[in-house]
């Protein structure tokens, strides 16, 4: 597995993580620069317990072979994942803007698990592809510092205005998974 493959794996784990936080961005109407970096960090921080849980699970199943199993495994998530992105995007709701400005160390600790969980996978399927350690955990975590980052940033400034990017996000998986499919044949 070469680097631009490990880097679209990561980036395509972290399209949850800017997608639920430009979400919480919109809804904030004051944001210090403390409240700014917790969600990013908090995300980062477990994106590292990922990206760790992912290699260990490898390691334990080890000598399994796979024939390129979990290029297809991670593709039809996306692929499935994408669908469902498209879908909510297309809706016409209009989605009423509110606000919450609440920033419990629970809830930020409970968004970073949900938008991590993918990050497991893929950090399990580079394992598996002899990528190092090291390597992988720097881009996961950059990747994921920065789509955390950009997300709660975007949503801040932008606010509601970016109704469609569930279905921009969801054709960005959709391309993801399509590229991994190709890779698993």
């Amino acid at each position: 597995m070469n680097l631009f493959q490990v880097i679209v794996l990561y980036l395509s784990a972290t399209v949850d993580s800017l997608l639920l936080l430009m979400h919480k961005g919109a809804t904030c109407r004051q944001m210090s620069p403390v409240k700014h970096l917790m969600d990013p960090l908090a995300c980062t921080f477990v994106s590292v317990l990922a990206i760790c849980g992912g290699y260990g699970i490898a390691h334990l199943i080890g000598d399994l072979k796979t024939n390129n199993m979990e290029f297809l495994v991670i593709s039809i998530l996306l692929i499935l994942f994408g669908a469902v992105l498209i879908r909510r995007g297309r809706t016409n709701e209009d989605i009423p803007e509110r606000v919450d400005d609440s920033f419990t160390v629970k809830k930020v600790i409970v968004r970073s698990l949900i938008t991590n969980l993918d990050a497991v996978l893929v950090s399990f399927c580079v394992a598996l592809r002899n990528v190092p350690f090291f390597e992988a955990m720097i881009i996961g975590v950059i990747a994921n510092f920065l789509a955390s980052f950009a997300g709660l940033e975007i949503g801040y400034r932008h606010g509601y205005v970016m109704r469609k990017i569930p279905m921009v996000s969801g054709i960005l998986m959709l391309i993801f998974g399509v590229y991994f499919a190709v890779l698993s044949v």
